[in-house]
């Protein structure tokens, strides 16, 4: 069975894409934004699940509603690293290089 990623980008076309200094600055860029990007989420999570304090009353987040939120995050991440991935080896690659890369 073939490995999920591999529909997205062949072992072929890596090998060839690491030669490329371009390639490697991308993917460098794309890891450090997907890296800031999750711990922005990660941010925005602490302090959805912290508790308020307005006057009198304290309001706190239940751990449930917390790890339902924190997987929500977690797939939103997910999808939009796929979509990037997608749209870089599909889409970028497709208009650089046409229908094959070259070998």
């Amino acid at each position: 069975m073939k490995n999920p990623i591999e529909y997205i980008r062949s072992k072929k076309t890596e090998i060839f894409l690491q030669k490329k200094w371009w390639h490697r600055l991308l993917k460098v860029g794309f890891y450090f934004g997907f890296a800031w990007f999750g711990l922005k989420l990660l941010a925005e999570l602490a302090d959805y699940c912290s508790t308020e304090t307005i006057g009198n009353q304290v309001f706190e987040t239940s751990p449930l509603e917390c790890s339902g939120v924190a997987g929500f995050y977690v797939a939103w991440w997910l999808f939009c690293f796929l979509l990037v991935q997608i749209g870089y080896y599909k889409i970028f690659l497709y208009i650089v290089y046409g229908k094959d890369i070259p070998k």
